[in-house]
């Protein structure tokens, strides 16, 4: 079976990578996206919060981070149905990414260095780290990776 849900997702990724036709001119551009606390505080600009997940720098950030993806995402959804994963991958996005803007405005106040606060970011390796948690969290103890057994938490 397929796994329509990752493959919506690679779909959407790789669409707003390329903007094809009209789409380079309805689609924000990477900066008016990108993930930063200052920006999504001061501005409200929630929708920063979902949209910088889905723009990628270029062509290598987004290949690993779809071949990522993929792999992830086949072994998940294929094990918790399309439904619950999607529901998953929803609060996953939203959880990562609010955490990303608590954690870089806590930086920042504590260190007083306005870089964590200011800094912006895009890409879908925050839902991917995610997905490599609950992907290992019932996962086996040990794992081969290139022929070598190392913990699967490490894998």
């Amino acid at each position: 079976r397929k796994p329509p849900v990752t493959a919506a997702l690679i779909l959407a990724n790789v669409i707003v990578y390329l903007r094809p036709g009209s789409l380079h001119e309805v689609l924000p551009s990477i900066e008016e996206v990108c993930l930063s606390p200052y920006l999504v505080l001061r501005n409200f600009d929630v929708k920063r919060l979902l949209l910088s997940a889905f723009y990628h720098v270029d062509e290598a950030h987004l290949f690993y981070n779809m071949i990522s993806l993929l792999w992830k995402g086949v072994q998940l959804e294929g094990r918790m149905g399309s439904p619950k994963f999607a529901s998953m991958v929803a609060l996953l996005l939203g959880m990562s990414h609010g955490l990303m803007v608590l954690l870089g405005t806590l930086v920042s106040t504590l260190t007083d260095s306005p870089a964590p606060y200011t800094s912006c970011a895009v890409g879908f390796s925050a839902l991917l780290f995610a997905l490599k948690v609950v992907l290992n969290h019932n996962s086996p103890a040990n794992a081969i990776v290139y022929g070598f057994v190392v913990p699967a938490r490490f894998a």
